[in-house]
């Protein structure tokens, strides 16, 4: 399975790609905003998965809720063996999107690490703990928090604020 994030403008122009392999989307939006424009007819997007909610912890306005997760899992399971792709995007494809598709290569292969490992990811963790909640009915906090260290190490030294 190949996991990819993008931002909303990267995966409009993506829609296009009739050489795209089977793919089902995650789309991720703000609260009360308009859906991307994507190509509707392209064969290639098996699915498209429309969700609002904002770049958000928990304890602020319009966060990921639990019926996100569940309708995120749901489209998984019902394609993870029917596509060769999940593309995941939100407004910048930095933060929300690379929360969810780190805690979907988690639960399909074990391995969140390519997320958590570039600098040019922020993954939004409320998603990451909201989805795995979803899928194991709990997360590993430890887990979470050794990874979101990981991830800031590796912001930090591409800022070249931290030496190796």
């Amino acid at each position: 399975m190949i996991f990819n994030i993008m931002s909303r403008f990267d995966a409009e122009i993506e829609s296009k790609n009739r050489d795209m392999p089977t793919t089902l989307v995650i789309s991720i939006t703000e609260e009360g905003s308009p859906y991307p424009e994507f190509d509707l007819e392209n064969p290639n997007i098996i699915d498209i998965l429309f969700v609002q909610f904002n770049d958000v912890n928990a304890d602020e306005p319009f966060p990921i809720t639990e019926e996100h997760a569940k309708a995120i899992i749901e489209k998984y399971n019902l394609y993870k063996d029917k596509v060769e792709r999940i593309l995941v995007h939100c407004e910048a494809g930095v933060s929300r999107s690379a929360g969810v598709c780190a805690a979907l290569m988690k639960i399909h292969d074990g391995d969140d690490m390519p997320i958590f490992s570039q600098a040019k990811y922020c993954p939004n963790m409320t998603c990451y703990r909201a989805i795995l909640n979803e899928y194991y009915g709990k997360y590993d906090e430890e887990d979470a928090q050794r990874k979101w260290s990981i991830n800031t190490k590796a912001y930090l030294k591409k800022e070249g604020l931290l030496d190796d």
